[in-house]
């Protein structure tokens, strides 16, 4: 790789072909930190009057998408065999 900075889909490009195992590490943290966002976006929704029924339904998508997106994952990098893990 190059001293300067590959765009992010570069980068997971990069890692899924030479690396998967630290590639779904990459997608895991990438979702991890997705999901860790959720109180500071509903704090700042908040302030600009979403109501809580509003902020709960979006963050009960972003629960699922984030589900979605690991299982998609799995499928992708091939892991869903090894690590027995299943669609709930």
């Amino acid at each position: 790789m190059t001293d300067t900075a590959a765009p992010l889909p570069a980068q997971l490009r990069h890692l899924i072909e030479s690396d998967p195992a630290a590639a779904r590490q990459a997608i895991d943290g990438l979702l991890l930190e997705l999901h860790s966002l959720t109180t500071t976006a509903t704090r700042t929704a908040r302030k600009t009057g979403v109501n809580l029924e509003q902020a709960g339904r979006a963050l009960r998508r972003v629960d699922e998408a984030v589900v979605l997106l690991h299982e998609a994952a799995d499928l992708l990098l091939g892991a869903l065999a090894d690590t027995g893990r299943t669609r709930t």
